[in-house]
């Protein structure tokens, strides 16, 4: 039965009367307890000072909330913090964040696993918040091994105002930066969007200090007694298209039939470069520069440059012999070794011996290819040699060859169906050589040629024609550092040649 508008009023009017009633009832016992409160306080500040303390430290932590306190407590007792594993706060807007977790990059082939990365694709940026009151800001700017190609800036901007701008490009170094953030409130590190050009570049070894503190840089330098060899033990370089071998014994190279497990292979139809960054201010440069076996024929230059400054290039073919060289870096901060693109021809060239040195040290090569047996007649002080497609025996009761009619035990085989040579570094400072030379009885017809150069100078050539007699020459090798020897190869003629009887002398 619906109940009448009378009834609804009184029922409106009863709730609304006791709703009031409520509200005033809980504000009486508000204001009652507000009473108690002040009345506790005021008995608080006339005798009690416990609570007092208490009240200076909330006020103190209140005020560390804006800026965090300077005593280096909960920092770093050397008043050093570092980033970003345990520098908080910042925030990043698409920059990756590695902080020890597991995750790395890789710089001139080192692995790093704290730091922070920028990518110029998404133009990433990362802010910090100097609340700790630090006066110096320090770290490390590289490119990422392996990143694309191409220029980019990097800007930083301390508490809006921009600093000088870094300029990047494919051949930048890791270069180390500082800056004065006495006051500063704000830095912001950010990299150029580039829509092209998606490379990745980092900052790590970042520190804050305050004061006179600085960090304590870690001993880079890996020279026992100023040297240091590369590419095993001397940090930093950057490789472009070449191949890096570090004493990989699963990977090597071949250089006249010795393998090679070190060295830095630059390839002829790239653009192969590597660039050394001099931090440790060595003083020469020295390496061995070689044309890798079975590599594709035809010339090829390989630049050096010194601080962007090229020397004199290198030419190279499908003949040029293992060579020496060294070069003057004192003072130069940046060392550039490039071959020249040839797209027709692939040929390899490897950079082995590589040494850094100063306050004239000078290093102790490795010989590992001087194992042959000794020759006949030939010092026991002779120079090292190396041979390729020949065959080297000193007296082997179970080996000889018989040349006009004379039977020999010592001496080197040249097979001429290949491409037989033997080379000699003259290391002792031999002023004389002398050999006999002769096509081996029974080999067959036709004719072959041998030649000799002195430090890359062909001598005449030696013209054999398949008569039966040794021919004997002579050469004049003073200040030579190279002779080698080489037999024609001959598609219509595998004759094999003799060479014994050979002397170095002063």
């Amino acid at each position: 039965k619906p109940i009448s508008k009378k009834t609804a009023l009184i029922i409106e009017i009863s709730v609304a009367f006791v709703m009031i009633a409520a509200a005033v009832f809980w504000g009486i016992i508000l204001m009652g307890n507000k009473g108690g409160q002040d009345s506790e306080e005021a008995d608080n500040s006339a005798g009690g000072e416990g609570t007092a303390v208490v009240t200076e430290e909330e006020k103190a932590e209140t005020v560390n909330e804006a800026d965090t306190e300077t005593d280096t407590d909960n920092l770093n007792p050397e008043d050093i913090i570092y980033s970003p594993a345990d520098f908080e706060p910042y925030e990043s807007y698409k920059a990756t964040i590695f902080s020890g977790n597991g995750e790395s990059f890789t710089v001139l082939g080192e692995q790093h696993d704290t730091g922070i990365m920028l990518n110029a694709g998404q133009g990433s940026y990362i802010l910090y918040y100097n609340q700790g009151g630090y006066d110096k800001l320090r770290f490390t700017l590289a490119r990422v091994d392996n990143t694309s190609r191409g220029k980019n800036t990097v800007r930083v901007f301390l508490d809006g105002e921009e600093q000088k701008l870094i300029g990047t490009d494919s051949d930048y170094m890791p270069t180390d930066f500082e800056y004065d953030i006495s006051g500063v409130k704000q830095i912001k590190i950010a990299i150029d969007q580039h829509h092209i050009v998606s490379a990745d570049y980092v900052l790590y070894d970042i520190s804050m200090s305050r004061g006179s503190t600085a960090p304590k840089e870690e001993q880079r330098s890996t020279a026992a007694a100023d040297i240091a060899s590369s590419p095993v033990d001397k940090q930093p370089y950057e490789v472009c298209y070449a191949d890096i071998l570090a004493d990989d014994k699963n990977d090597s190279f071949t250089v006249l039939r010795e393998a090679y497990n070190n060295g830095i292979i630059l390839k002829g139809n790239q653009e192969s470069c590597v660039i050394f960054d001099n931090k440790e201010e060595y003083e020469k440069l020295s390496f061995t520069l070689c044309r890798v076996d079975n590599t594709a024929r035809g010339n090829v230059g390989v630049k050096v440059f010194l601080d962007g400054e090229e020397q004199k290039k290198i030419e190279t073919d499908e003949n040029y012999m293992p060579e020496d060289f060294e070069y003057d870096i004192k003072g130069v901060k940046q060392i550039k070794i490039a071959v020249e693109r040839n797209a027709l021809v692939g040929a390899e060239l490897a950079l082995t011996d590589i040494y850094f040195t100063k306050n004239g040290a000078e290093p102790e090569k490795q010989a590992e290819e001087i194992n042959a047996p000794d020759l006949a007649n030939a010092p026991g002080e002779k120079p090292p040699y190396v041979i390729a497609d020949c065959k080297a025996f000193a007296n082997d009761p179970n080996f000889s060859v018989t040349a006009s009619g004379n039977t020999y035990d010592s001496g080197i085989i040249f097979y001429t169906k290949s491409e037989p040579k033997v080379i000699f570094h003259n290391k002792e400072g031999y002023n004389k050589l002398s050999f006999k030379i002769s096509k081996v009885d029974g080999a067959p017809g036709g004719e072959n040629r041998a030649f000799v150069y002195i430090d890359g100078i062909q001598q005449k050539e030696i013209n054999l024609d398949g008569e039966p007699f040794l021919a004997e020459y002579e050469y004049d090798i003073s200040g030579s550092s190279q002779i080698i020897i080489l037999a024609e190869h001959s598609i219509h003629s595998s004759g094999e040649i003799l060479i014994t009887d050979i002397v170095f002398s002063k």
